[in-house]
């Protein structure tokens, strides 16, 4: 099995953040940027940012309660996942191939 690894553009970073703004803005909060992260819930966003493990730049907006992101911060951060994914791909599809029989 052969495996292609995917270096992000940034065409790749802007088609994703304009998809991420056309479903919830540019400005994302809440669920939205909860479920952006990946994270199951927004208790589960909760406890990462209480430990300090979120990836991205969150920030507060006088007024507003919350923390927000900026779609282009997620965009950029989705894309170095998928990237760092792709770079572990052979050893990771390796390790779970099962020998026939």
């Amino acid at each position: 099995m052969t495996s292609t690894l995917r270096v992000t553009t940034g065409e790749d970073v802007g088609a994703i953040e304009v998809s991420l703004i056309r479903s919830v803005g540019a400005l994302v909060g809440g669920e939205d940027l909860a479920k952006a992260l990946g994270y199951p819930s927004q208790n589960a966003f909760r406890n990462a940012l209480a430990r300090g493990r979120i990836p991205i730049c969150v920030f507060m907006i006088q007024g507003r309660r919350g923390r927000f992101a900026l779609a282009h911060d997620i965009a950029a951060w989705l894309c170095e996942q998928r990237d760092l994914a792709a770079s572990n791909a052979t050893r990771c599809n390796h390790a779970r191939e099962v020998p026939a029989t």
